[in-house]
């Protein structure tokens, strides 16, 4: 693979010129390598996933960074290729060069870098609202790679029906057993979080996939990139908490991988006071209507089940029974006691 990355770089990017070091950057749905050029300047090589690589998402992905760059939000533009474009197309795949930006993940014990977290992403729901024109909302296939003919595509992210209907599309195929747990939240949601329950909160621009890999702090504890707008779209930003909530207010174990789907999407520690610091910090600066409030854990539910749906895809089919279903009779409890918020 580095002989066809490092051929890829010489044809599309020649200010690149010789490669140095080429390793790997980590990566779940897409890839990502790390390059050095010999001259030490360094780059990110992202190849983007299947369902996020049609043109229009790309070209709509990049304006949205310059958009972003220009209201002071930390991001990186991609570097234009020979063409002028700033992706390249190659056997069948899109890839993007990105400058190359230094920073660690979240110290999840620092109530400070979540405070900043919560600023920050305050920030964004403040700044997007401002996009013009108004972003469109387009049908994905969310759940195709992990359930082949399953799912309608929808242009609603976590479409609780869109699960309901790819779960009962593998219970029905393949005849698996154990999906009882699944199956039930997913019922519960396509009543309790319907579509014109969620017309009530869908008004702004989300992120769409917010977690350790695409979020960098730098050595101040302040963050020093916000990246990955492949899902951003018109949403619900409570979404976009309760990914910050599940990821950071909570954590994962201090050696968890996060290109590891496993370490990714495990039971993180769930914590009250951190929870409470997210919250708080967020709402002095775009606080939160009751019902948003009182929907928060609707969209969490339909934020883990949509991420253990869609984790299928990323494991060996003999283990896929095993990681959809695993954590969910704890999360449900710990998330029952963790947001009395409603």
């Amino acid at each position: 693979m580095n002989d066809f990355v490092t051929t890829l770089l010489a044809a599309h990017y020649p200010a690149v010129g010789t490669v140095r070091e080429l390793t790997s950057g980590g990566g779940t749905a897409g890839k990502c390598w790390r390059v050095t050029a010999a001259d030490n300047r360094r780059y990110l090589l992202r190849r983007r996933g299947a369902r996020t690589s049609d043109p229009r998402l790309v070209e709509r992905d990049h304006r949205f960074r310059e958009f972003l760059l220009h209201h002071g939000l930390p991001t990186t533009l991609p570097v234009a290729a020979r063409d002028g474009r700033r992706f390249v197309q190659e056997d069948g795949a899109v890839y993007e060069l990105h400058p190359f930006v230094a920073g660690r993940f979240i110290d999840t014990g620092s109530e400070t870098e979540l405070r900043e977290l919560a600023r920050v992403l305050a920030e964004f729901h403040r700044v997007t609202r401002q996009w013009r024109p108004k972003m469109e909302k387009l049908s994905v296939c969310q759940f195709e790679a992990a359930i082949p003919g399953g799912a309608a595509p929808s242009t609603r992210l976590d479409d609780p029906a869109a699960m309901l209907s790819a779960l009962e599309h593998l219970a029905a195929d393949t005849g698996v057993t154990g999906l009882h747990t699944v199956l039930g939240l997913a019922r519960n949601l396509a009543e309790e979080y319907r579509d014109e329950i969620y017309a009530e909160v869908d008004c702004d621009i989300i992120h769409g996939d917010l977690n350790f890999s695409n979020l960098l702090f730098d050595e101040n504890g302040r963050v020093a990139g916000i990246f990955d707008f492949d899902w951003t779209m018109p949403g619900a930003r409570i979404r976009d908490i309760a990914d910050a909530l599940h990821f950071f207010a909570g954590g994962l174990p201090a050696d968890a991988d996060c290109g590891n789907i496993w370490d990714l999407t495990q039971l993180p520690r769930f914590h009250a006071k951190r929870t409470r610091i997210f919250l708080e910090t967020y709402e002095r600066l775009l606080p939160l209507s009751d019902r948003e409030k009182q929907l928060l854990p609707a969209a969490w539910k339909t934020r883990v089940l949509a991420f253990h749906i869609e984790g299928m895809a990323k494991v060996p089919p003999e283990r896929r029974l095993e990681f959809l279903t695993r954590d969910f009779p704890e999360f449900l409890d710990a998330l029952q006691r963790l947001l009395p918020v409603n």
